[in-house]
């Protein structure tokens, strides 16, 4: 309703008011829905000031009597291309800045919806008290709603403001989703996003040959036990990283999780077959990896502050202190698949094979992985998008073709061995018409990008 409206309706029942008055009334009774920068402010200065480790769901707060999730925090400041809001605060001046008094922080147990809920002024703020507790909260009543703690709310006049260092406390994978959420924003946001064109080959890409490098390396490794050949080629693909780093985006970045989840499935398998000291091996050079990433991602965050590389150099700080690294690989990925996806790139649209690509790379983490089930019902599906998007010659359809035949191999239920008969020899005839012209180009041409 629009305040025309309203002062027509007001006008209509008797209340001759102008709409300069109704609007600052508006404002002094706090109705307006539409939340102010030093309220959004606030609520970053309490959630870094609140010494609580957020280890489930995300923190809420009320704002002028709304309950708001923490996500509608971040999706404020994402509108105006903030993507590491905690960063963003700890650089502002402090200098005349004072926190809103109609901002609190719940403490929550539990799950958190996303969506605001309103809740009734009367049971938020007490005439007699500024401090609500959750006795004047509307009770759960065991619905899957936020559960308030019973001790009293924090308040932004509780705490004197100051300039506060401390990192932002969630979970680690609370933490590591949102620093890959923000990851895909910037790239997505850029207008780098709506030229960047798929490479004609993407193995001959940076990322591309970095990961080659790196199977070399591991292949070397389990297959050769030949550590000086497995070091020249770890060492030769940690030299491209740096390249890596100044064009890094949400393609190159999937990539790199593919390695590290190849890395960290073997390093901690329970194939007896790969000896004790190899797995060490491995475990050895996935820390190096990932302890190089960090490096190299700071030293271009301090020489280009303004960089997109912030949240990236975030993932993989806090991926060093991770139990899991393949869990915690495998939720970041998972993320940056569904960010990019709900994006809402249309199947026609040209950027639409960097949704394909970063759903294919996640089905390579989630075979490093082991994961069964979901990895074959995602690669079935994946093979008909490439198709569709591709056309069935495509070079890396075929290779996903081998991959969905090779899946039903492995599972070998009653019933999907004529099937995978049929897609071992539909491949065979794809791979054999498009090597026609040149037959001993037949593997080269079948494992190189997704190009006809």
């Amino acid at each position: 309703m629009t305040m025309s409206q309203v002062h027509h309706i007001l006008k209509n029942d008797g209340f001759d008011i102008s709409p300069a008055v109704l609007r600052s009334k508006i404002t002094e009774w706090k109705l307006d829905k539409k939340f102010k920068s030093k309220e959004m402010r606030t609520a970053l200065h309490l959630i870094l000031s609140s010494g609580q480790q957020w280890l489930h769901g995300e923190p809420t707060f009320l704002i002028n009597g709304y309950k708001v999730a923490f996500g509608r925090i971040l999706r404020y400041y994402r509108r105006r291309h903030i993507y590491d809001p905690f960063e963003w605060f700890r650089n502002q001046p402090s200098d005349g800045f004072q926190p809103s008094a109609d901002v609190a922080l719940l403490a929550i147990m539990g799950t958190v919806s996303n969506d605001e809920e309103d809740i009734p002024r009367s049971t938020v703020v007490s005439p007699i008290s500024k401090h609500p507790t959750a006795a004047s909260l509307p009770p759960n009543n065991g619905s899957s709603e936020t559960t308030v703690s019973s001790r009293p709310l924090l308040m932004a006049s509780d705490r004197l403001y100051t300039p506060l260092r401390s990192p932002l406390r969630f979970g680690i994978t609370e933490q590591l989703v949102n620093a890959a959420a923000s990851c895909c924003y910037v790239y997505l946001d850029s207008g780098w996003a709506t030229v960047h064109s798929e490479p004609e080959v993407h193995q001959y890409t940076i990322h591309g040959r970095f990961g080659l490098k790196m199977q070399d390396g591991i292949s070397a490794i389990l297959h050769d036990g030949n550590a000086i050949a497995s070091f020249t080629h770890f060492q030769s693909a940690f030299d491209k990283l740096g390249s890596l780093i100044q064009d890094i985006h949400p393609m190159s970045l999937a990539q790199v999780y593919v390695i590290i989840c190849e890395l960290a499935g073997r390093a901690n398998t329970n194939d007896a077959s790969i000896p004790g000291d190899k797995k060490r091996a491995l475990q050895g050079v996935l820390m190096s990896l990932i302890r190089h990433m960090v490096n190299l991602l700071t030293l271009r965050t301090e020489k280009e502050p303004t960089s997109a590389c912030s949240p990236i150099r975030d993932m993989f700080v806090i991926l060093t202190k991770a139990d899991n690294v393949l869990e915690q690989s495998l939720k970041i990925m998972q993320r940056m698949v569904d960010t990019v996806l709900f994006a809402g790139v249309p199947s026609s649209n040209s950027s639409y094979w960097k949704i394909l690509y970063l759903q294919e790379r996640y089905c390579d983490c989630l075979y490093h992985a082991g994961v069964q089930g979901t990895r074959q019902s995602l690669r079935a599906q994946l093979l008909k998008d490439q198709e569709k998007f591709y056309g069935r010659m495509a070079r890396n359809v075929l290779w996903t073709l081998t991959n969905v035949a090779d899946d039903h191999l492995h599972s070998f239920r009653p019933g999907e061995v004529q099937d995978c008969t049929r897609k071992y020899s539909l491949e065979l005839r794809h791979m054999t018409a498009m090597a026609e012209p040149k037959p001993d180009l037949l593997p080269w041409r079948v494992l190189q990008g997704p190009r006809n």
